[in-house]
C-alpha cells in the first residue's frame, strides 16, 4: 500500500467510526463512540492540515455537540478530505508520510544492527536519519535549512543548528532541545571514531527517544 492509499484508508476507517457512533444514537454507545470520532478526527486533521486550516476549525466547532446531526456533518468534511487526497491536493503530506516511512526502515536498521552488537554504525544511522526529520520539520515551517559560508557558497545548516533554528521557533521545548543535541553528540562521536564517548546502552536509549521525538513532531 503506498503512501496516498494509507491516507485514504485512515480517513475511511474515522467515516467508519462516525457511522459507528450513528448507528448507536440514542444507546449509551454513542457518547463513547463519538469521543473516540472526535478525537482521532481532529488529531488526522491537524496532522494533515495544521491548527490554522479551515478544515480543523470547522470539525472542532461541528463535533462539539452530541447530535447525530453533527457526526453526519463532520463525515461530510471527512469525505471532502478524502476526494481532495484521491485528487492529490496534499502531495506534501503524502510525501510527508512517505518520508515517515522511509525513516521507520532505517530505525529497523539501526535496531537491528543494535541486536548484532553493532551499535557504532547503529548510532551513525539514528543520528542521520533524526537530522533529515530535523530538516524536515523546518522546510514544513519554511525556516532556512542553508546558510552561505565564508566563500559565498550555500551550505547545509550542521543537525545542530537545525536543533536551535527549530527551538526558536518554538516548535519544541528545551527539554526536547537538550536530548537532539545530545544525540546529535553521539552520532558525531560514533562518525569519527570516539568510542569512548559512548554506550551500547546510550545508544540503546538514543534510539527509543528518537523514535518517540519522532512520532511527537511529525515533518
Amino acid at each position: 500500500m503506498d503512501a496516498k492509499q494509507i491516507l485514504i484508508k485512515r480517513v475511511s476507517d474515522l467515516i467508519a467510526v462516525g457511522q459507528q457512533a450513528i448507528n448507536a444514537t440514542g444507546s449509551e454507545l454513542f457518547s463513547s463512540h463519538k469521543v473516540r470520532f472526535r478525537a482521532q478526527s481532529l488529531s488526522f486533521i491537524e496532522s494533515l492540515n495544521g491548527t490554522s486550516h479551515p478544515n480543523y476549525s470547522e470539525f472542532e466547532m461541528a463535533s462539539r455537540f452530541n447530535y447525530a446531526s453533527n457526526v453526519r456533518n463532520c463525515m461530510e468534511l471527512l469525505h471532502g478530505i478524502k476526494q481532495d487526497i484521491e485528487n492529490d491536493y496534499y502531495l506534501s503530506s503524502i510525501r510527508g508520510l512517505v518520508s515517515a516511512e522511509i525513516f521507520s526502515d532505517y530505525l529497523e536498521m539501526a535496531e537491528y544492527l543494535l541486536s548484532e552488537n553493532y551499535y557504532t554504525p547503529a548510532a551513525v544511522i539514528i543520528g542521520s536519519t533524526l537530522e533529515e526529520h530535523l530538516r524536515g520539520l523546518c522546510q514544513k515551517k519554511s525556516l532556512p535549512i542553508n546558510f552561505i559560508d565564508s566563500r559565498g557558497k550555500t551550505q547545509l545548516k550542521a543537525a545542530s543548528d537545525l536543533n536551535n533554528t527549530l527551538y526558536k521557533a518554538t516548535m519544541y521545548n528545551k527539554v526536547d532541545q537538550s536530548l537532539v543535541d545530545g544525540w546529535i553528540k553521539i552520532r558525531n562521536a560514533a562518525a569519527h571514531g570516539n568510542h569512548s564517548e559512548y554506550t551500547k546502552e546510550q545508544v540503546t536509549t538514543m534510539l527509543s527517544g528518537v523514535k518517540d521525538f519522532v512520532g511527537r513532531h511529525l515533518n
